[in-house]
């Protein structure tokens, strides 16, 4: 029976799909029977054949291929992050939806050398390579470094986990706008994922102090379970080494912190 009120011709979608069964077809194979049809009146009844094929395939082969796999309404959309200057892309990793805080220009210090490796999650603001990392050194600390690198997201446990994607060290020698774009590893991070920056000073008494969001803005990830009024903003590594960057870490390890601490601001470009 043809749809209603609808031509019993169908000039495109039952014409190249007659030689198949349901069970057979495939979301690409629907999508390319469906891509030149321009969404207008006088091609109401192939669009309506459309929706109908593709409700029948459905409930036939039990898959919702096709339907989910471009994207939900649910998945995070991140803000254009704030950016230190106007004439590069640079993404600060701190100040996006929905685990960023407010601008600041907090000098973060003591969190820097809190001996193990702190994490803080971030939603990626964009699709691409980590190309540079940039972070503003405040007070500087001739010899030493700040160790930083991103990792992916487990999803059971919303906790950092397995080998770094990329990582690097910033000198502190001098103040200012620090770039590093000797990075080890490659970063390919997808818009909308969830992933994990992480950041730890090469020694256990650092003077040094780089710009960052204070406390008071930074969004808490969780709770000390004695005290569900004390909330925590970073997560740390437990089973890593002192004052040296966890390059691969677990979540055995990985632990909420039941400290709250000011987050340094990194920005990154991406090519």
């Amino acid at each position: 029976m043809p749809l209603p009120d609808a031509d019993k011709r169908s000039p495109r979608v039952y014409t190249l799909l007659q030689n198949l069964d349901l069970e057979n077809i495939t979301a690409d194979t629907l999508a390319d029977v469906a891509d030149p049809i321009a969404i207008e009146e006088q091609n109401e009844d192939e669009l309506r054949r459309v929706c109908l094929v593709a409700f029948a395939r459905m409930v036939t082969k039990g898959s919702f291929d096709g339907w989910l796999s471009g994207g939900s309404i649910m998945s995070p959309t991140p803000m254009m992050a704030q950016a230190y200057s106007s004439s590069t892309d640079q993404f600060v990793l701190g100040n996006g939806q929905p685990w960023g805080a407010t601008a600041s220009s907090t000098a973060v210090g003591s969190e820097l050398s809190s001996n193990y490796t702190l994490f803080r999650p971030f939603i990626s603001p964009n699709s691409g390579d980590v190309g540079d990392v940039v972070v503003y050194v405040a007070t500087a600390a001739a010899g030493e470094a700040l160790e930083f690198g991103i990792w992916a997201n487990d999803d059971d446990t919303g906790l950092p986990t397995g080998d770094a994607l990329t990582h690097c060290s910033f000198p502190l020698d001098s103040t200012g706008i620090i770039t590093q774009d000797s990075l080890t590893g490659t970063a390919t991070l997808v818009r909308g994922t969830q992933y994990h920056f992480g950041y730890v000073a090469d020694t256990s008494s650092t003077s040094a102090r780089v710009n960052g969001f204070d406390v008071s803005t930074v969004p808490t990830i969780g709770v000390v379970a004695a005290n569900p009024l004390q909330q925590r903003t970073v997560i740390f590594d437990t089973g890593g080494t002192v004052n040296q960057l966890d390059t691969t870490i677990t979540t055995t390890t990985a632990d909420w912190s039941s400290k709250q601490y000011d987050v340094p601001a990194f920005s990154v470009t991406f090519t």
